[in-house]
């Protein structure tokens, strides 16, 4: 999986898998006939998740003012900038509190989960 801070994507993106146990998120874009392999992007550690089902194209983007302000409210606790993870996506951003965000390309079938694969499950 490739960790970057540089994340924009005109793919189209869905919830698809989140595990409360293991505090994992998975957003997938999957393959398609214009696009060969399924796009997934990973959180690791998560404690907060603000989403649409579905993001149109996807950019990673700094906080908003007062975005920070509205989490730590949400969770009752600080939070610090580098764990407040936001894809915009036209109108709609996707705000995730997490320790980490990857993404990587696969071939997984439709019914299976990268988070199983890369141990975030």
């Amino acid at each position: 999986m490739t960790r970057s801070d540089q994340f924009s994507s005109d793919r189209t993106f869905r919830l698809w898998d989140l595990t409360i146990s293991h505090r994992s998120l998975l957003l997938r874009s999957p393959q398609d006939a214009v696009h060969p392999r399924n796009l997934d992007v990973v959180f690791a550690g998560v404690a907060y998740v603000e989403s649409a089902a579905t993001l149109n194209g996807a950019r990673l983007v700094p906080p908003e003012p007062g975005e920070l302000d509205k989490v730590t409210r949400a969770l009752g606790k600080s939070v610090a900038d580098k764990e407040l993870f936001v894809l915009a996506s036209g109108a709609s951003r996707l705000l995730v509190v997490a320790v980490a965000m990857a993404f990587a390309e696969n071939d997984l079938d439709f019914t299976e989960t990268s988070l199983v694969r890369f141990g975030a499950r």
